[in-house]
């Protein structure tokens, strides 16, 4: 904690005190951590997405193997749209970006663009074990998301959410 916050001191005392102009921080204390990032950044509905599939589409660039009528593609923005929730829509946001929310004016500012590629060699068929054994990587920094070639929605969307969930924690450079 320390670590993180050093550094910052000056940074924290700014926003500390142009907060104090609008609400007094005692009564900021009432709040567990979870309820102030509520009130401040509110809470979506339930149903609601964080993308439409139109403003994803427009957001991807394909590269390395892909383009965007490779059925990859269509996988990944099926399954981004309408099959995960929005909880699984924040894991995916972090998994790729770092970041749980999306920047004002939603997934167009992310900046730069998400470029999905094609993990592994170009030559490497669907149904190798290989590939249907491997996980979706990324590069957070570049927004660069490396998928296998999965031979259906459902692989990919399995592997997409093993990928997700278990590495919020960890970073490689693969």
């Amino acid at each position: 904690y320390q670590r993180r916050v050093h550094g910052q001191t000056q940074f924290l005392q700014y926003v500390s005190e142009g907060l104090q102009e609008v609400v007094p921080l005692h009564i900021l204390k009432a709040f567990y951590p979870d309820e102030l990032d509520q009130v401040i950044c509110g809470q979506p509905d339930e149903g609601s997405s964080l993308w439409t599939r139109e403003e994803l589409l427009s957001s991807i660039i394909c590269d390395h193997g892909y383009s965007m009528e490779s059925i990859e593609i269509q996988y990944l923005v099926d399954v981004l749209c309408d099959d995960l929730t929005l909880e699984q829509q924040r894991l995916f946001l972090t998994f790729l970006t770092g970041c749980p929310r999306l920047p004002i004016g939603g997934v167009a500012a992310i900046n730069p663009k998400i470029t999905v590629v094609r993990k592994g060699d170009a030559n490497t068929i669907a149904s190798d074990s290989d590939t249907v054994n491997e996980l979706p990587s990324c590069n957070t920094c570049f927004h660069y998301l490396k998928l296998p070639s999965y031979g259906s929605r459902d692989i990919l969307r399995e592997k997409l959410m093993v990928a997700i969930k278990e590495g919020q924690c960890a970073f490689t450079l693969s």
